[in-house]
C-alpha cells in the first residue's frame, strides 16, 4: 500500500517538474537590471521579513548584519516584534504583510506558522520576490505544488530553511559516506523530540492540526526526511510506521511518532518523533564503521579507516573515540561566525544564482511522505 501511494506521488511529481523546467523566465525574472555578466547581485540582496517572533528571533539579525543583506520591511502581527527585527535600521516595521511586500525587494524571508507558508509564500511571489521559507515550505504537499509550480512562471525562486545544515557533524558524516568510509550503509537511525508540547496551550497553533498540518511528526518530521536522504545521498523509496497520542490530550494529532523505513540501495533507517519525551540522535551503522551523534554535544565514532571532517578528526584503527565540545556542538541559528550557517547561505544564492541547500522542489517531493505518515491514525 506504502509503494502504490507513493507510485502515484511520483507520477504526479513527474507531471509537476516537467512544468517547473519548461515555464519560461520573464523579462524581469533574477532582477536581470541588477545583476551583472557573471550572475553576481551588484548590491545588497534588499530583504523583507515575513514573521519576526518565534524561531525568528534566532535568526533575524543576519539580515541586519550580513553585508550580502540589506533588510528594507519586518512585518508581525506584533508591530513590537518588526520593530525589535529591524532595530536603528531605516526599515519599514509594519503589522501589515500587504504594507511589507509594497516595499521595492529582492527577496522574502517567511517565518510565520505553518498554515499562513502558503498564503505568504503565494503573496511574495506574486510582489516579485524570491522566498525562503523556514520548514517546512507547507503544510502538506497540494500546498507546496502551489508554490513551486508558480514560482518560475513569475521568474521567481523557493529555497527552504533547515537548521540541521548548520551542523558540521552533518557534513562530516555526508562526507564520510560519500567517501567510503562507512562501508555499505546497512541501517541509519534518527530521533528528534523534545518536551515543548508538555508546556504549550491548547490555543497555540502548534496544537491545532489544521494549523500546524499534524503533531510532532509534522514539525519535526520534516528535518528527519530531509536529514537522512541528503546525508546518506539516497533517496527514501519506502516508510511506514504508526503515530500516537499518548501523554498530551490537548494536542491534536500525534504526540509520538515511530517510523521504519527503506532507502535506495535496500539500505533501512528508523525515524523517531516526539513532544512528550526528550531524544535527539542521528547514528549511522555501515560494513565498516558507524557514528552516533546524540543530544546535538556527543558525538561517537568507531570506523576501521581515519577520518578527518570539520568537527573532529579520528586516526582509525577500529578505537572507538568519543567527540564533545563547541565543535561538536550544534550551533546557535544565526551565528554569523558559522560558515555554515543556512541564512547567510541563502543570501549567497540568491546573490549568484546558486542552488539553495534544500530548494523547494526538493521540499515538496519530502511533503509527499510527509503527508503519507500524517495519514496514519493517531
Amino acid at each position: 500500500m506504502i509503494m502504490r501511494t507513493q507510485t502515484r506521488l511520483r507520477e504526479r511529481w513527474r507531471r509537476l517538474m516537467a512544468k517547473v523546467k519548461m515555464a519560461p523566465l520573464d523579462a524581469k525574472s533574477r532582477h536581470q537590471d541588477k545583476v551583472l555578466e557573471h550572475g553576481v547581485v551588484n548590491r545588497p540582496i534588499r530583504v523583507v521579513l515575513v514573521g519576526c517572533g518565534g524561531i525568528a528571533k534566532n535568526y533575524r539579525g543576519v539580515y541586519l548584519s550580513d553585508p550580502l543583506s540589506k533588510l528594507v520591511a519586518a512585518c508581525d502581527v506584533a508591530r513590537s516584534e518588526a520593530l525589535a527585527a529591524v532595530g536603528d535600521s531605516d526599515a519599514l516595521a509594519t503589522d501589515s504583510i500587504e504594507d511589507a511586500l509594497g516595499v521595492e525587494a529582492d527577496a522574502a524571508i517567511i517565518s510565520t506558522p505553518n498554515d499562513l507558508h502558503m498564503t505568504h509564500a503565494l503573496a511574495a511571489l506574486e510582489a516579485g520576490l524570491d522566498v525562503f521559507v523556514q520548514k517546512p515550505l507547507a503544510r502538506n504537499r497540494h500546498e507546496g505544488e502551489a508554490i513551486i509550480s508558480r514560482a518560475p512562471e513569475l521568474g521567481r525562486r523557493v529555497g527552504v530553511y533547515m537548521n540541521s545544515l548548520d551542523n558540521p557533524v552533518f557534513h562530516d558524516m555526508k562526507n564520510a559516506v560519500a567517501s567510503g568510509w562507512f562501508g555499505e550503509i546497512v541501517r541509519v537511525r534518527l530521533a528528534l523530540a523534545h518536551t515543548g508540547g508538555l508546556d504549550w496551550a491548547a490555543d497555540s497553533w502548534r496544537a491545532s492540526q489544521a494549523r500546524a498540518g499534524g503533531g510532532s511528526w509534522a514539525l519535526l518530521g520534516p528535518h528527519l526526511i530531509h536529514l537522512v536522504q541528503w546525508i546518506a545521498g539516497r533517496r527514501i523509496v519506502a516508510l511506514g510506521g504508526e503515530r500516537a497520542r499518548v501523554a498530551l490530550p490537548h494536542i491534536e494529532g500525534d504526540d509520538v511518532a515511530s517510523l521504519v523505513g527503506t532507502l535506495e540501495g535496500g539500505s533501512l533507517f528508523e525515524m523517531v518523533t516526539g513532544w512528550s519525551h526528550a531524544e535527539s540522535v542521528v547514528a549511522i551503522f555501515g560494513t565498516r564503521g558507524w557514528m552516533k551523534y546524540e543530544d546535538n554535544a556527543q558525538l561517537t565514532v568507531k570506523g576501521t579507516e581515519p577520518l578527518r571532517g570539520r568537527s573532529f578528526t579520528y586516526g582509525g584503527s577500529d578505537e572507538v573515540a568519543v567527540f564533545s565540545g563547541k565543535r561538536i556542538a550544534q550551533p546557535d541559528m544565526g551565528d554569523t561566525s558559522n560558515p555554515l550557517e543556512q541564512h547567510h547561505d541563502a543570501l549567497v544564492a540568491l546573490s549568484t544564482g546558486k542552488r539553495f541547500a534544500y530548494e523547494g522542489t526538493d521540499a515538496v517531493e519530502d511533503l509527499g511522505w510527509l503527508d503519507l505518515v500524517n495519514s496514519f491514525p493517531a
